[in-house]
This record gives structure tokens, sequence and C-alpha cells, in this order.
């Protein structure tokens, strides 16, 4: 395994163990046990344990043994890690009876001093090794040594009987130690995504693979490096296992008989789980229960619980995949046509794997790809679509399946499979079918007029009736579409028109409609209608909503610009995680925007995290409009955390998308990433020169869209030019007045006090300074802004010590969101006034940023699991955590911590 995540409790525990063995402390066994299934990282939780052990002696042994070895292996290999000479090891096997030669090895574990012995793979030692083993801890009872066993696990009837006999009986009892490790969660496969660098996966994708892997982690590893999350997603046939694993079971069933290997072959062709009567009649294999009592011993398959014997289920998808590849493609399809002639579902899916062309399945595909799209199964979907276009021949009949299955890729999110047949859809028959279906695929490429010429065509032509063949709801679709291509350029009015005309026009099909109530509302916001937006998505939340999911999107948006964040992040966050399969083009803005509630909210860490999916997402799946929004959105928490260079590549790389793109939409973003950039490091003149770009391209009536509100003016009066920053102000006040929104008051009432301050009138200035704080309550960056510059005021100001506590509260408030870029601009600001000492916080001073982050709310009341809820973390991590935090800091418990380093300490 490359990469090593979570298993903080585990480690833990293992640490725990050691000190206890290293001090002496009286207890049971100092054995531990570490169990758990092949490539589920045992070994590398222990090689991570054993880094720690400077100065102490580490003895690693893998269990694994020659069948030509001789008796007691493991015990001659761990003395001769210990020195001990050859000549004096015919002494210790004088007696073979594991007692004695237990008494002979514990003299040389006890000289050695502190140590760790690590016996790996323990299920395939040798007995008399494990016997011996099993004695002579049992001697070193007040000695510093640690004995840690790892194995898989297994059934008695199966597994070795020393390790099940001997220590099991030990691991179970009250005095044992037995840590199990269990396949990562869905949580976790994200972060190794993240650890392996591997763009893209989002929360439904990594469902799927903990589906295909039980997420062990080598063959989820796998599975990102060489398949990637597209593949994941939308891949054909079973996914490869890892080599180590094909290899091992090539290997494995390669001294099985032919009819063994021929009825496991059958079995991998019918999937993970089978009737035992199929695979027999696919492989013309009688008398199966001999074949599958060794199989289930070989630890290959497995009865299902409950069938009398009738079914049975691979172990895991690794080693049914590593079957199913073991034979030839021409094997398969044969084995894939007896299975569909046998009806064994899905027969479909047989019968499409079974041949190379056949008009007949490839009508039956496009069906089935249509009927799991209506069913929002988009993975699927796109999979049946794509099978329909490679069996279907050319000639007649090809160019309305064509058109039909590009459509769903499209709509399912596999943009990168239809691009493929642009030249082809060119080639059909003209008709407004053709043009809509042309210009979907262009509008997805990003190539925004061209799309909009082949829409319009399309839309004037069904607008005098439609073509025999068409789809009944074509004019729906082709609207709704014209109104998505209108958002993204900002085309108010076009926005609405068509919006309104797609859902008038009606359909059948819930995601046409949904587009078309996604380009209506929010299109409305940016109009300044907001408040009838979400009137009209009132019930987006609710089954059957005619919006859909876009809608409930569409209403997290709105609700992020009208400041209302908790619900914001309620709707944003519940749209991630209701799509359990394939990729709905939503998705992406949905993610994305619920970073930009958690950035809003102060939660930078985690907005990184929920931009860089969006972001890798829409790269993988080729949505390239997506990318100048995506890219300045993941620039924002990243700037405010100070990694400038991460930043400045997610704004260049939206200023370079915008260009390409040629959106109003995407410059805008493109100039807020910059202007976010440029006020995080306090360089005011470029922070004018990105605002000044920002309102050249937005000038929506919904203020709400970013943070920084009257920009210009903001930009001008921390230059020191007053007058300007007021005119700027005067032209930003009828958008404020229109709308009442309080993070743009907030702003307002800040730029107000830098103008006063900017005149030298102070007083005025503190007081609108203390409006923009009780405006800017719930957004911490913003408040700790209006913080810094009301210090400023107040240094001018008697008594000075005022001055101090605001800019020590400014101070501790970026610290707790991890702001370090403003932790600086606190600390510089400190420094100019004369206050570096009083403000200076040097409790933390030895922590990360990450332990700082949680050091804050562990000064407060809530619990473990309340805290790890808020930052996105489970209880036993935050514990874990905690106990590091602790430890560094020379305190015993959290009531200590408390106690010397909160408020009253």
């Amino acid at each position: 395994m490359a990469s090593f995540v979570g298993r903080e409790h585990e480690l833990g525990r293992l640490r725990a163990e050691w000190l206890a063995a290293r001090e002496k402390r009286l207890r049971a066994l100092r054995v531990v046990g570490v169990e758990g299934p092949a490539g589920v990282g045992k070994s590398e939780l222990l090689k991570r344990f054993a880094r720690g052990f400077d100065g102490d002696r580490v003895i690693w042994i893998n269990g694994y043994q020659h069948p030509v070895s001789p008796s007691y292996d493991v015990i001659r290999r761990i003395l001769r890690h210990l020195g001990v000479p050859p000549a004096d090891l015919a002494a210790v096997f004088g007696d073979p009876e594991p007692e004695a030669v237990a008494a002979r090895v514990v003299p040389y574990l006890r000289a050695a001093g502190r140590l760790l012995l690590v016996v790996d793979d323990a299920h395939t030692a040798d007995v008399k090794s494990l016997a011996a083993i099993h004695l002579a801890v049992h001697e070193l009872y007040f000695d510093p040594v640690l004995t840690v066993l790892a194995f898989r696990p297994g059934r008695s009837k199966y597994t070795h009987e020393g390790l099940q006999d001997q220590w099991r009986r030990h691991f179970d009892s009250d005095d044992g130690v037995l840590l199990t490790l269990r396949g990562f969660s869905v949580e976790e496969i994200m972060t190794l995504a993240d650890r392996l660098e591997v763009a893209g996966l989002t929360l439904p994708v990594a469902r799927q693979l903990h589906e295909y892997t039980d997420g062990i982690p080598l063959y989820a590893t796998h599975l990102l490096r060489q398949v990637g999350p597209r593949g994941i997603t939308f891949g054909h046939d079973p996914l490869g296992a890892p080599d180590s694993v094909a290899r091992a079971i090539a290997a494995q069933i390669a001294s099985f008989s032919a009819d063994s290997r021929k009825l496991l072959v059958a079995a991998a062709v019918l999937g993970r789980s089978f009737a035992v009567a199929d695979a027999c009649a696919l492989s013309q294999v009688s008398g199966p229960a001999e074949i599958l009592e060794g199989a289930t011993a070989a630890g290959l398959v497995e009865e299902v619980p409950g069938t009398a014997g009738r079914e049975f289920a691979f172990t895991s998808l690794a080693i049914r995949n590593a079957i199913f590849y073991d034979v030839s493609a021409g094997s398969r399809r044969l084995l894939h046509a007896a299975a569909a002639d046998r009806g064994v579902a899905p027969v479909l899916w047989h019968r499409v794997r079974s041949v190379d062309s056949s008009a007949e399945i490839a009508q039956e595909a496009v069906r089935a790809a249509r009927a799991f799209l209506s069913g929002g199964r988009l993975s699927l979907a796109a999979r049946y679509a794509r099978h329909a276009l490679e069996l279907m021949p050319r000639g007649s009949g090809r160019a309305a399946l064509l058109l039909t299955a590009v459509e769903i890729l499209l709509i399912a999110g596999d943009a990168s499979s239809a691009h493929g047949y642009e030249d082809e859809i060119a080639g059909c028959p003209a008709g407004p079918w053709r043009d809509y279906v042309a210009g979907y695929v262009t509008l997805i490429s990003a190539r925004i007029n061209p799309a909009k010429e082949k829409l319009a065509l399309a839309l004037r032509a069904v607008r005098t009736g439609a073509a025999p063949g068409d789809p009944p709801d074509l004019h729906a679709r082709i609207a709704a579409q014209l109104a998505i291509a209108a958002l993204v350029r900002l085309e108010r009015e076009d926005m609405l028109r068509y919006g309104t005309e797609a859902i008038e026009a009606g359909s059948e099909e819930r995601f046409i409609t949904a587009h078309a109530w996604f380009a209506r509302t929010v299109g409305l916001a940016l109009v300044g209608q907001a408040g009838q937006a979400l009137s009209e998505l009132a019930g987006a939340h609710l089954p059957g909503s005619p919006a859909g999911l876009d809608g409930r999107v569409a209403r997290g948006m709105i609700r992020l610009w009208t400041d209302d964040l908790p619900r914001a992040y309620e709707d944003l966050s519940a749209c991630v995680r209701h799509v359990e399969q394939g990729e709905a083009l939503r998705i992406r803005q949905a993610q994305a925007f619920l970073g930009e509630v958690e950035y809003r909210q102060g939660r930078l860490i985690d907005s990184v995290a929920t931009t860089q999916a969006a972001l890798g997402n829409a790269v993988v799946n080729q949505r390239y409009w997506d990318l100048p929004v995506l890219n300045a959105l993941a620039c924002y928490p990243l700037a405010a955390r100070g990694e400038w260079e991460r930043a400045q590549e997610h704004a260049s790389a939206a200023t370079e998308w915008a260009d390409h793109v040629g959106t109003h939409v995407g410059r805008a973003y493109a100039a807020a990433a910059w202007a976010t950039i440029a006020q995080a490091r306090a360089h005011h003149e470029e922070f004018l020169d990105a605002s000044i770009r920002l309102e050249e391209h937005y000038d929506a009536r919904e203020p709400g869209c970013h943070l920084f509100g009257p920009a210009r003016a903001d930009a001008l009066s921390l230059l020191g030019r007053p007058g300007e920053a007021e005119k700027a102000l005067e032209r930003f006040m009828p958008v404020l007045e229109a709308s009442g929104r309080r993070s743009a008051r907030a702003v307002t009432a800040r730029v107000r006090g830098q103008i006063a301050a900017a005149r030298g009138e102070h007083p005025q200035a503190v007081a609108h300074y203390k409006e923009a704080a009780g405006l800017s309550a719930d957004l911490p960056l913003e408040r700790g802004r209006v913080e810094l510059a009301l210090a400023r005021s107040l240094h001018e100001l008697k008594p000075r010590r005022r001055a101090v506590a605001v800019l020590r509260s400014a101070r501790e408030r970026f610290a707790a969101a991890g702001a370090d870029a403003y932790v600086l601009l606190a600390q510089e600001l400190a420094r100019e006034l004369g206050h570096t000492d009083e403000v200076a916080d040097d409790r933390f001073a030895g922590l990360t940023g990450k332990e700082r982050e949680l050091a804050h709310p562990l000064l407060g009341d809530q619990t473990y699991a309340e805290i790890g809820a808020a930052l996105g973390k489970s209880h036993r991590t935050v514990e874990y955590q905690a106990a590091r935090i602790f430890e560094k800091l020379e305190v015993r418990d959290r009531r200590e911590f408390r106690k010397y380093y909160g408020d009253e300490g």
C-alpha cells in the first residue's frame, strides 16, 4: 500500500500496549493480535507502528514457510535476528517439544531488552513455532517485550489449527487484545484517493468503489490508479484485480482439477454470487459438492446463508474478477450466451456480452438505458447506452438509436463517450432532433455560441410541429438546454424565457423539466427576484417535486446567496448525499457551492476538500464550462489558508478556462479568485484591478453571489482614496437597497468605516465597524476583517487596550478557522501598532495547522462526537488527535487542557 489512511484507533491501542510493556506495567500477556483479510493493511499498520521504535529493537518475521522448511522455522529466524550463533541452535532444538524449545528461547528474548516481536502472516506459520512463542510469552510476564501476530480470519475448519486454538482463546479472553481491521469506509476511500492524488472521486463513485472492493485498501488503490473514477463509474466489464491478487489466484486454481476450474470460471461469469445449478449447467460439470468444498477450504467461495447450499458467493470481488479474466474473451462470450439461453438474470447483460453486433440486442439495450435513466440509475444508463452504440450495425435505424443513446450519455454524465460520436451525429439526417443533440454535445464541450445556434435552429423548427419519430417532448428538451446556455452567459431574460417555455412545453421525463426549473429559478435570483425563486422552490425537497434534484441544488445556491447558510448547507449536502450512482450534471454545482458555504462559515479544511472533489469530477467527466467557476471556488479557501501556490494555480486555471469558454460567469468568477488572493495578502492595488474586472463581468442584481459587496469601493478605501471610494459605493447602493442582503450590508458598513478612517474620522469609523461586526456574526472571515479595521481605528483613540482586545479576537477567530493568511495580517498589524507581545498567542505554537484547528473547539463544551460532526471527522479520529495534542502540550486530559490553555488559564 502506497498511502496510509485512518487506523488512528488501532495505532493508539498498539502504542498503549507498547507503553505498558516498556514500563513493565502489571497486566496479562503482552500479546496483540491484528486480524483482517488479505490486502486490508495489517502489514502497513504494523510498519507504521514500528517506525517509532528509535533505540528499541524490532524483530519482524513473516510466517510463510516453504514446503521444505525445517521444523520451528519461525523460531529459527527469530533467533538468527537475535544473533544466536548457528552452533547454539542445535542446543535450542535438542528436545523437539514446544515446552522445551520455549524454555531455551526465553533467555535470548529477555536479553534483547526492550523488544517488539512481529509475526506477520501468522496464519501461515508452522504450528510448533506458534506453540513455542505462545509458551515463551508467558515467561516474559515482567519483561519489556511486546509480541504482535498478524493473521487472516477464517473458519476453524479451514484455518490454521495452531493459531485458531492456542491464540484465539487468549485473544477472546478478557486479557486478550485483538484488533480487527476491516475495509475502509466510504469517507476513508475518498481520503485514500486524495493521498494518491487521484482527482474526480465523488461520494457516489466512492460508494461504488466501496461496494466493488469491500473497502479493502489494496484493491481500492489498484482500481483508483489503474481504472480511475470514470472507469469505476462507467466501466463495461468487471473491474480487474490487483496483479498480486490475480497472480496468486491464478496459481491457486492452477492446482485444481479441470472440472473445478471450469465450474469456478462459469460461476465468475454469473457474478459474485451464483446458483450452483446455473454454474453446473454452464460448465457442464456434475457433482459440484466436492469442488465447492475445496474452493471453500481455499477461501475462494462461501455458502450463502439460508440457501441450503444452493447458492454460493465469491469471498471478494477481487477473487471473482481475477477468475473471470483468467480465461479468454471468447470463452467468456460462450458462457454469457449459455447464461442468456438459460434465462439467468440479468438476461440482457448476458445477451449484450455474448455477441459482437446485433440490432435487436442494441434496441433492447437502449430501451434499458432509457429506463435506467428515468429511474435515476445513471451509471447503468450510460453503460447500456454505450453497449447499444457498440452493438448497432451501420445502416437503417442507427441514426435514431445514435441520437437517443448520445443524449442518454450526456444526461448521465458520460460526456467523454458522447464527444466521440460528434462527427457521426453531424452526418445524421437533418432535423430538429439532430440539431438538438448536436447542440447539446457542443454545449457540454463549452462551445457556447455554436451550441446556441444549433439549439435555436432546432427550436425554430420544432415550434412549427414535431417531425415523425422525434421525441414528443423535444420542444421542452431544446428550450431547457437554451435556458442553461443563457445561464452560463448571464443572459437573464433568456434564462427566464427559455426556462418558462420548457416548463410550459412539458415533459414526462423528470430530468428535462428539472433542467428548466434550475435555469428559471437561478435566473430569477440573478435578476433580483430571489424571494420569488425560493417561493417556487418551497417544495423542492419533497418526493415527486417537478424541480427534482436540480431544483434543490438551485434552492441551496440561492439560500447561500441570500445569507441563509445553515439551510443552504442542508440543501446542498443533501443533494450530494442523494445521488447513489452515476454523476448527475448538477452534482458538481452542489459540491462546489457546498464548498463555498463551508468557506463562508470558516470551515476552510472542509471547503478545500469539497471544492477539490467537485473540480476533480468536472475534469474527469470533461465538464469544461464548469471549470472557471469550480477553479475559482477552489481558490477561495486556499487563499485564506495562505496556500499561495495552489491558490494562484486555481486562479490562473479559472482565467484560462474563462477565456476559452468566453462567458461572463466564468470571467466574473476568475476575477473573484484573484480578488480573494489579493484581499488575503493585503495587496490593495491588485485587489482594485480584480474588483474592476469583477464589476465589468458581473452586473446581476443579486449581490450575495460573492462576499465582496462594493469591491471597487473597498479597494479604493484601503488605498487611501476616500473620494473615489465614496463614488464607487454610491453606484453600488441601488443593488444593495433592492436586495437588502445582510452580507453585502456588512461589507458596505466596513467600507464606510474605511472611508471615514482614511479621512481621519475614527469615531465615525468605529461606529460603522461596530455595525459591520453585528451584521457579520456568522461570517468568520469577514468578521475578522472588520475587527482588523476596528483595531486600527481604536488604536488612534483612547484607551488603546480596546484595540489590543479586538486585535486578539481577530487573531483567535482567524486561527480557529485555519485562515493562516489572515493570522499573518493580524500579526503584522500588531507589530505595526506596537502590540506584538499583547496580541501574540503562543499557546499552540508547537501544534500543526490541523491540530490548532481542533484545539480551539476542544476548549469548548462540545463532545468529541459533536466536534467530529462539525469538522467532518469521526469520533475516534477526534479522540486520537486530541490525545496527541494533549501529549504535545504536556497535559493529562481535556480538563487540564481547558484549565491551562483556556481563556481563564
